[in-house]
Parts: structure tokens; C-alpha cells; sequence
């Protein structure tokens, strides 16, 4: 199949060769499973037919010899005839168990080699429509960070508000503590469970100290799930003088539900001045929350980082804002800040 010259890629061939590899292990199998039956079933018949001589030559032990050779050869006989008449059923057994066995893995094997091929083919058909509309390197970008992310970020919430604080009173300078709450839950997009890494970076444009003497901008809080990572345990986490964070997460699969996470994060903000909130990977449900209550001579602008910008709506004036409309990754929010006229 060709599009726009462009060959689709073949789907592989790798479980019909593991198929036809099982098959030939099965049959392999089987064959040494149906000789050892064999022996054993040989070998069973002969020590019954050894046992049944002891235990009447233990009954009768005034026997002569020739009775007791007249009694042997009849035992002998007897075993033998046994064997040949139950070697059949035996063989039949195990040959049927060995036959539904193949079946199953056969029939288990083809149905799951089945939708791979079909998802296979689904996307060599997506990747050919894709390829006729827009360059090849376009729709790679597009492929790894959509079509195969493995997690989603949704109900996306950000919660800013700032205060000041007395150990950033500079000259020419007016400048605020931000403290921003950023909670969303992680869907895994896979059907097995998988270990997903949480990863935030700060920026490092206005740098300095609080009136507890801790830096800023800084990491104050992370939560996963019903785990609360704080001081020294959420130190173990960030790197780059505390200003990266990287902490595995284990996502349930996708029927399980989400892993619900927050970030809570302080820096210093300058008024007036505009910051940017972004999404690492493909996020839903945006809703930006602004608390005013300490700030009443500030005002907020918020512009989404969209091509669809009418899709962000301001609920509340000057303070909520919600987003409809899905992010993808390095997508989000620009919020600018200055002091009412």
C-alpha cells in the first residue's frame, strides 16, 4: 500500500514465528511426554505383575516349584494382556489432553496475534493518511508525543496567590511570594499497570531567600496518592540544587483508576511581570484559580498557549479561568500580573 509515494510499513511477522516456534515446542513435547508414558506405563505393568508374585508366594509359601512357576507364567500372562488392553485407552488420553492443550494455546496465541495485527494496521493506515497531509517529520512529532504517550494528565488545576514578605523588600523592586498549587490525576493510557516518572522544573529568572531563611524558588510539598513527600524524603527527589524533580510513580492500569498528585511549589514574582504555566504532557480539564484575598491591588491576565485561545473562558472575574479544550505537552498558560490603575 503506498500513499502519497510514501510505503507504509509492514506489520511484523514476530507472533506467527512465535506461534509456529510454540507449536514445534508443543510437538516436541509431546512426543517425548508420549514415550515417557510409554516406559512408565511398561515399567508400571511389570512391577505390579513382580508385587503380585511376592504376595502369593507370601500366601502360599508351601508351594512346589513347578506350581509356583505354573502361577508366574499365568500372572506374566495376565499383566501382559492388562497392559495391552489399557496401553490404548492410556495413549488415547494423553494424546487428547496433549491436543486440547494445543488447542487452547493455538486459539489463545491467534487472537492475540489477531489484534495486534489489527492495531498494527491501524496505525500503518493512520501514519499513511497522516503522511499525505503533513511531512513525515511533523507526524513523528505528533506520533511520540500523542499517539503513543503512555499517561494523561487530567483535571489539570493550577492555584496561585501571592504575599509579600518582608525579606524581599528591595529598592526598584516590587516583589511578591508566589505559592502555586498545581493537582491533577495520572491516567495510565496502557492496559498493564506501569512505573511513570513526575517530573517539574523551576525557573531560576528571580532567585533569593524568604523570611524563614529558605531558598526560592523551591519545592514545598509533593503528593502522591495517599503518600505526602516533605523535607528530607521530597529532597530525595530533586536534583540540580532542588530545582528538578523526578520521583517514579507506579499507575494502576487504565480500569483501575488514576493517581491522584500534587505539586506545591514557591517562588518570587515581579509586578509587573508575566510567567507561564505548561503541561509536560497531554493534559485535560485546565482550570487556573487565582486567591486575591492578600493581593487586592493586583490584577491577572491570563492567555492560553493554544491555537483555540477563545476556548479559555473567565468564569470569575479576575480569578477563575477555566479551559475546555485538551493541552498538549509544553502547551499551558501565560499569567500576567501588574498593579491596578
Amino acid at each position: 500500500m503506498e500513499i502519497s509515494g510514501r510505503k507504509s510499513s509492514r506489520p511484523r511477522d514476530y507472533l506467527p514465528s512465535l506461534f509456529w516456534t510454540v507449536m514445534v515446542a508443543l510437538g516436541g513435547l509431546g512426543v517425548v511426554g508420549l514415550y515417557f508414558s510409554a516406559t512408565w506405563h511398561s515399567r508400571s505393568q511389570a512391577q505390579l505383575r513382580d508385587d503380585a508374585i511376592t504376595d502369593v508366594s507370601s500366601a502360599f509359601r508351601n508351594l512346589s516349584y513347578e506350581q509356583a512357576e505354573k502361577i508366574k507364567n499365568v500372572l506374566t500372562k495376565w499383566g501382559e494382556r492388562v497392559s495391552r488392553e489399557e496401553f490404548g485407552p492410556i495413549l488415547l488420553r494423553d494424546g487428547a489432553i496433549a491436543l486440547l492443550i494445543a488447542v487452547f494455546i493455538t486459539v489463545t496465541i491467534e487472537l492475540y496475534a489477531a489484534r495486534r495485527l489489527r492495531m498494527q494496521v491501524a496505525q500503518d493506515v493512520l501514519s499513511g493518511v497522516f503522511n499525505k497531509i503533513i511531512p513525515e517529520e511533523i507526524f513523528e512529532e505528533v506520533k511520540s508525543q500523542v499517539i503513543q504517550a503512555t499517561a494523561l494528565r487530567r483535571d489539570w488545576k493550577i492555584k496561585i496567590s501571592l504575599s509579600k514578605d518582608v525579606a524581599l523588600n528591595k529598592p526598584g523592586y516590587d516583589l511578591y511570594v508566589s505559592t502555586t498549587i498545581l493537582s491533577f490525576g495520572i491516567e495510565n493510557l496502557l492496559s498493564q499497570p506501569q512505573r511513570y516518572p513526575l517530573s517539574s522544573g523551576l525557573s531560576l529568572d528571580i532567585t533569593g531567600t524568604d523570611s524563614e531563611g529558605k531558598q526560592l524558588p523551591r519545592y514545598e510539598k509533593v503528593t502522591v496518592g495517599s503518600d505526602n513527600f516533605v523535607g528530607e524524603k521530597l529532597a530525595s527527589h530533586l536534583s540540580q540544587e532542588g530545582v528538578r524533580l523526578s520521583m517514579p510513580i507506579d499507575l494502576p492500569s487504565r480500569i483501575d483508576g488514576m493517581v491522584e498528585s500534587m505539586i506545591v511549589i514557591k517562588e518570587i514574582i515581579r509586578v509587573p511581570d508575566a510567567f507561564n504555566w505548561v503541561t509536560p504532557m497531554v493534559a485535560d480539564g485546565a482550570t487556573i484559580d487565582i486567591d486575591t484575598t492578600a493581593t487586592p491591588d493586583l490584577s491577572f491576565t491570563i492567555e492560553a498557549y493554544h491555537p483555540n485561545k477563545k476556548k479559555l473562558k473567565e468564569t470569575i472575574a479576575g480569578q477563575r479561568w477555566v479551559f475546555s479544550e485538551g493541552m498538549l505537552p509544553w502547551q499551558g498558560f501565560e499569567v500576567e500580573v501588574k498593579k491596578k490603575a
